[in-house]
């Protein structure tokens, strides 16, 4: 059996004597014990731990029993003190216990039975509550680290305590009310009164850009009575993000999967009605070549060329709808009128066959963009103010205008053609969105100009009325 020694502070020698008496005649060399007489020397001496229990006399000089064992308490000490009184005195005790002593012995009527059960059992409580402070400590450690706040409330409203990663929405400090740390949170408050009915509330909370999912539980005794609230508040708020930025791309998907299948019609029947008349016009070709009749078959394979052409230009179009998320733009300012310039010698020979009046206004902000896409936007807007002129307007006009609000460039291309009905206008930004089946065109390319000016960080829309023409209008940044 291990030796275990006892510290005796006390002015009279023969005490030590008296107590290793005692124990011997008990439990003969379990128990060492040792002695002085002088306060400070006993603090030091208790201090490297390594007694077992320490038996402090009631007075030692100026000193008392009750304030040596505040003051070795208040520094550390963790062996167990038991004050050793001249005679039983319950408000001595009580003093003592308060102080931090383990226990309290009356010297006059001391006996070897009463000193060995004190020693033992304040000796094995003392070791009980080290090793559960080094559970509750490891316990506190280990959820420090945790991703999550986990707090326990009474059922008075006292924060026991708050372990875990900090949430500053939920503030808990230990000793603390609840009714305190949330008087400007009812919502708190409401909740924390039904779990104490026993039921279990979650509830998502935002503090500081951070959003938090908070989890509420009622904590049983052992007759089944709520006691308090055990909390467990997680920091979501990369998981918001994971799960939006998920939904994004999962909705882009769809979209893109939506768009291959209309790829997939438009090639299987835009190209169709050309591809038709290719062969078509081949055959007619191939009979009047058959029969030398050669004016004919020039005319046929005129027309195998437009058809051709025809094809060509949709491909051309579907191609850079397909490649254009591939590409990265290369912003510089532009000169806008320079760029419309540009776009208009494509439509030379239309504008001029058909009489179109063209207005720029002279005065076009600049703007922040991709020269080559802006090129084309614009070659787009005035292709259909071509194509969906009113043929019975003798004065077809195409205006082109422009301003600068703040940090934005607005642009305007208005026709005076046939119009768009307002329940087709939602459409026309969509792939094969076409209004008027009757014009030649492969309802592609307003798609694309969505998606240039979308990723120009520009926006675009239009103004219209069935018979009244069209204004589309378009923004970009007025500055890089």
């Amino acid at each position: 059996m291990s030796n275990r020694r006892v510290l005796v502070v006390d002015e009279k020698q023969d005490t030590t004597l008296h107590l290793q008496t005692l124990l011997d005649s008990v439990a003969e060399g379990e128990y060492t014990v040792a002695w002085t007489d002088r306060p400070d020397k006993g603090l030091s001496l208790l201090a490297n731990q390594s007694f077992a229990a320490a038996l402090v006399a009631q007075q030692i000089g100026q000193k008392s029993g009750v304030e040596l064992i505040a003051l070795a308490v208040s520094n550390g000490v963790r062996v167990p003190l038991i004050l050793l009184a001249e005679n039983s005195d319950r408000q001595l005790d009580r003093a003592a216990r308060n102080a931090g002593a383990a226990d309290f012995l009356n010297r006059q009527a001391l006996d070897s039975f009463t000193l060995e059960h004190v020693l033992d059992y304040a000796i094995a409580r003392t070791r009980m509550m080290d090793e559960l402070r080094l559970v509750d400590e490891q316990f506190r450690a280990l959820l420090r680290h945790v991703p999550m706040n986990i707090f326990a409330v009474s059922r008075d409203g006292v924060t026991l305590f708050s372990e875990g990663k900090p949430n500053p929405d939920m503030k808990h400090i230990p000793g603390r009310s609840v009714y305190e740390l949330f008087d400007d949170d009812p919502e708190f408050l409401e909740t924390f009164q039904r779990v104490l009915l026993g039921e279990e509330c979650s509830r998502q909370t935002e503090m500081d850009g951070r959003i938090y999912e908070n989890w509420y539980t009622p904590i049983y005794d052992s007759a089944s009575q709520v006691t308090g609230m055990l909390g467990i508040s997680e920091d979501i708020t990369e998981r918001k993000w994971f799960e939006e930025t998920f939904q994004h791309y999962t909705s882009e998907l769809e979209a893109r999967t939506r768009e291959l299948h209309a790829y997939n019609y438009t090639i299987a029947h835009d190209l169709k009605s050309p591809l038709a008349m290719v062969v078509g016009y081949a055959s007619l070709a191939d009979d009047a070549l058959a029969d030398a009749n050669l004016d004919d078959a020039r005319k046929f394979v005129r027309e195998i060329i437009t058809a051709g052409q025809t094809m060509q230009n949709m491909i051309d179009q579907l191609l850079q709808l397909a490649s254009e998320t591939h590409i990265k733009e290369k912003r510089t300012m532009l000169d806008v009128r320079q760029v419309i310039d540009t776009a208009l010698f494509r439509f030379k020979y239309q504008i001029e066959t058909y009489g179109i009046e063209v207005d720029i206004s002279p005065d076009l902000p600049p703007a922040a963009g991709h020269s080559p896409w802006v090129e084309q936007i614009f070659a787009n807007l005035i292709s259909n103010a071509i194509k969906y002129r009113d043929v019975s307007n003798p004065h077809p006009h195409i205006r082109i205008r422009g301003s600068h609000d703040g940090t934005v460039s607005r642009y305007e291309v208005e026709d005076n053609g046939v119009g768009i009905p307002p329940e087709s206008q939602k459409t026309i930004f969509e792939l094969f969105g076409r209004v008027h089946k009757n014009v030649e065109g492969s309802g592609i390319g307003l798609a694309i100009v969505q998606r240039m000016v979308k990723k120009l960080d520009g926006d675009i829309g239009v103004v219209s009325a069935a018979g009244q023409g069209s204004t589309f209008w378009l923004t970009l940044p007025a500055s890089l």
